[in-house]
Formats: structure tokens, sequence, C-alpha cells
């Protein structure tokens, strides 16, 4: 826990998804350092607690404040610059476009070199010259996955959203350690359903 304060605030948060209201009076309130897991039935909120925090959603009240600033009507790609990364279920890549160029985009907006992300999943080296929409579900994964460290420097908030589910079992275990290790002083806010995943957080928020 950091001893500067908060570094994210939900406060009665009240979010809907069209005339649907998914999220009522939401509140969370976390330090730096903490790795939390998301947990509830499907339908729950979960994604949309998530999309509230990313500014992908805008609560209708309450509000959402990132290390001490009012971020409520901050649209999302301001809350990047802001040190917010996001890690979507569906991985958010280029699908025309090579891995490789993937990486050079993701890289020429955080101004760091590609190489750096092959020690995260090396084997990504071997299909550099794949396009995205040719990639199969865990190699999509393993690319969004990868992009995120990137940014590791600048990151502050991690979210990730069921980003494991397309990765085999080894791929799976390896990959939390290293998330949490690269963001050891920020916040990693992760949704999962892999029960062996859910015990590396050490902080669980559950939505009803």
């Amino acid at each position: 826990m950091s001893a500067t304060g908060p570094m994210l605030e939900l406060d009665r948060v009240e979010t809907y998804r069209g005339p649907a209201q998914i999220l009522r009076s939401v509140s969370l309130t976390l330090a730096g350092g903490e790795a939390v897991c998301l947990v509830g039935r499907n339908g729950a909120g979960k994604t949309t607690t998530i999309d509230t925090i990313m500014g992908l959603l805008s609560p209708r009240s309450g509000s959402v404040r990132f290390k001490g600033r009012e971020v409520t009507r901050l649209p999302a790609h301001e809350r990047a610059r802001l040190g917010i990364g996001y890690a979507p279920e569906d991985c958010g890549i280029f699908p025309d476009l090579t891995v490789e160029e993937n990486f050079e985009i993701t890289a020429w907006l955080g101004k760091r070199a590609p190489a750096e992300t092959f020690t995260v999943f090396p084997e990504i080296k071997t299909f550099l010259g794949r396009r995205g929409l040719h990639l199969s579900g865990g190699q999509k994964n393993k690319l969004s996955i990868a992009g995120i460290f990137l940014n590791a420097a600048e990151t502050k908030l991690l979210v990730v959203d069921e980003i494991t589910a397309a990765l085999d079992a080894k791929s799976e275990a390896e990959l939390y350690p290293k998330i949490l290790e690269h963001m050891r002083h920020g916040i990693v806010i992760s949704v999962t359903h892999h029960p062996a995943i859910a015990p590396m957080h050490n902080t669980f928020a559950t939505v009803v």
C-alpha cells in the first residue's frame, strides 16, 4: 500500500448501458502495489466497471479519480496519457497489419523499442511477419499483452479483461507473475474466470 494516498478512487458510481443500469453506487479505493481481481457472475458488471475506469463508458453519477485528479469526464485516450493501460478481451490489435507493424505503432506511441517486448513472450519472434487476421487466439493475446509492456515504465494502472482466455496453461501460468513484477509499484485490475489466476492477486472486489 502506498503512503501517499489512493491512486484510484471510484465514488458511488452509477453507469448505464443504454437504458439498463449496470452499476449501482459502486465505490472502490486502491493504492499502488495492489493487484485486484474483480469477481462476480456473468452480467454482474465487471466489464462495465472496467469500461467506466477506462473512460469507455461515462457514469451518470458518481466520480472517478486517478492520482488525485478528477477524470470522470476525461476521454479514454487522455486517461491513457496519464498512465492508464488497457488490455481488452478482444485483444485490440490491427488485423490487417503484421505483428511487427503492430509493435511499431505501439512503440511509436509509447516511444519505446519493439525489442523490449520479446522478454514477455520470446516466441513472438517466430511470427513477426504474420498479419493479425491470421493469428490464433493465443497468438493475438500474446501480441496484445506484449504490447502493454512497451509502455510499462509509464503505466501506473493496468486494466486487463480476460486476457488469458485463449492462452495455453503454460503461457497463462507465466503471464501474471510478469505482469505483477512489471507493475509492482502500480495497480493491476483483472477480470478472470480462471481459478489458478485469482489467488495471484492480493485484493478481491466482488461485483454483484
